[in-house]
């Protein structure tokens, strides 16, 4: 009996477990100020796999957004754990750094 005809992974077996964490910036925003703030905070956490090298990088330019990508790897059991305390981590630098968070524009229109 076959149910799915390709290998099914376990990824609960496996020795790290990669993580992307998308963050939307306004596109006032010095992209590689933030780019290295983002890979300071990485550097911070010892529980952050070297191999692979953890990236950071802009995945999307919207209109009013640019949304980075951070990439890491992390073991398994720590995957959830890492990526609350990163994300938080994150937050609280761009506050600290005036690094603005995307909010949507509308433009007005005069009549």
């Amino acid at each position: 009996l076959t149910i799915v005809p390709e290998k099914i992974v376990n990824y609960s077996h496996e020795a790290r477990y990669r993580l992307d964490i998308t963050v939307p910036v306004d596109l006032v925003n010095d992209l590689g100020k933030v780019k290295r703030l983002f890979h300071e905070e990485i550097s911070k956490d010892d529980r952050i796999l070297k191999t692979p090298p953890p990236s950071v990088g802009v995945l999307e330019l919207g209109d009013y957004a640019a949304t980075m990508l951070v990439r890491f790897c992390v073991p398994y059991a720590l995957r959830n754990p890492v990526s609350w305390d990163l994300r938080e981590r994150i937050h609280a630098r761009m506050q600290a750094e005036g690094i603005a968070i995307a909010v949507p524009r509308q433009a007005a229109e005069e009549r």
